[in-house]
């Protein structure tokens, strides 16, 4: 058993037209022991701004876990402006990037690839590696 760190970070010029909700769940032996949650509300939905808000700054989400077997993340992503077009080949996706380590060593790594028009929510479940308390 040891700590999970988790990152998740975005490095899309556009990411500021989401609101974004991350929360993490943190279990130890089948027991709830920890929870975080952070969000960025940037604007509210429907809000159709051109550009980020005054004093709003991009920033990536960083978690530190006590020792724990389990840790369930889940993500948030709410578009609250959509892109100026109806052409779904003229608008790229926004990557969104998460990885893990457990115990210092990599765990987890993905890039999800979330639509500018709809968002997302993603839900992540990582064991510490040779658990076996825990069933899928």
């Amino acid at each position: 058993m040891a700590p999970f760190d988790i990152f998740i970070s975005s490095s899309h010029e556009e990411f500021w037209k989401f609101n974004v909700v991350v929360m993490v769940d943190v279990d130890r032996e089948g027991r709830h022991i920890q929870l975080f949650k952070e969000r960025i509300d940037v604007a509210p939905v429907g809000s159709f701004i051109d550009e980020p808000p005054v004093g709003y700054k991009p920033r990536d989400f960083r978690f530190h876990t006590d020792p724990a077997n389990v840790v369930t993340i889940y993500i948030y992503l709410i578009p609250h402006t959509l892109p100026r077009t109806r052409d779904l080949e003229a608008v790229e996706p926004v990557e969104l990037r998460v990885e893990a380590l457990f115990n210092d060593s990599p765990l987890y790594a993905h890039t999800f690839e979330i639509s500018p028009w709809s968002g997302d929510n993603i839900e992540i479940e990582l064991i510490e590696p040779g658990y076996g308390g825990h069933s899928l």
